[in-house]
Formats: C-alpha cells, sequence, structure tokens
C-alpha cells in the first residue's frame, strides 16, 4: 500500500481531495492543514509522495516539501498552486525537486494519473537504489 501525505490549508480542498481518493484502495492516504504538524508526521513514519499546496499562511508549499526532502529524500513532491507563475514552478522545481505542479482546479484524472505515475517512479528509484547497494555489497560496483 503507498503512503502519501496531502498538506493544504484549506479544508474545503482537502474535502475534495479525500472524495476523490476514497475509493483508491491501494493507497494510504493522510491529510493535513498545518505544515509543522505534517513535518513531524513526516518524521516518524515513510511516506513514498507528499502532495502540497503552493500558498499556505505559515510556510508555502516549496519550502514545505524542500523539508520532506530531507527527510525522505527518494519520495516524491507535488505541488498543487492555482498560481501558475513561472517563477513559482521554476523555484518549485529547483528547490524541491519537484515531480509535478498541478494547477487548481485540478482535473481529477491528471491529478490521479499524476499520483499514480509518481508512485511508479518511486518504486523504481527504490528499487534501483536497492540494486545498486547489492552490487556494491557483492563488489559489483565501484565504492
Amino acid at each position: 500500500m503507498a503512503r502519501i501525505m496531502i498538506l493544504d490549508d484549506d479544508l474545503n480542498i482537502l474535502d475534495s481531495l479525500k472524495r476523490l481518493l476514497a475509493r483508491k484502495n491501494h493507497l494510504q492516504v493522510e491529510y493535513f492543514s498545518e505544515p509543522n504538524k505534517a513535518l513531524e508526521r513526516a518524521e516518524s513514519g515513510l511516506f513514498e509522495l507528499f502532495i502540497s499546496d503552493y500558498n499556505m499562511p505559515l510556510m508555502n508549499g516549496v519550502t514545505f516539501l524542500s523539508k520532506t526532502k530531507e527527510i525522505h529524500p527518494r519520495s516524491q513532491r507535488i505541488i498543487l498552486s492555482g498560481c501558475a507563475d513561472l517563477n513559482t514552478i521554476v523555484s518549485a522545481v529547483n528547490d524541491a525537486e519537484i515531480y509535478r505542479f498541478i494547477n487548481k482546479p485540478w482535473h481529477n484524472l491528471e491529478f490521479i494519473t499524476a499520483i499514480e505515475q509518481a508512485l511508479e517512479y518511486h518504486r523504481v528509484i527504490t528499487e534501483n537504489h536497492f540494486l545498486s547497494e547489492l552490487a556494491r555489497e557483492n563488489n559489483l560496483l565501484p565504492e
């Protein structure tokens, strides 16, 4: 089961996402409206994917996702935003290594597809890391 964390300060958005993802039985999703609580939870559990709103009062999404990258480097990150400013997108990609940028309002199929692709990418990265470590242990790769 894939573990996902979603952060948005707008409770209506969180409710919409809960309804959208409720029937996805292969996903274990945790929802947060406060970045600090979300970061506390990220430190105590493994998540394959983090999804965050960009524009929040206490901490913007790029900062939040950058912090999650420090905690879980191989996890994937998606940012949701109602502002599609090019500088915002560039900052998100460069600073937090965002996998995908999704505009609000989103299209449900696009949103679900982005999640599935991000989780598959995480699976591939994790598998490659495991195989590389195994090859090093067996002296098949240089240190």
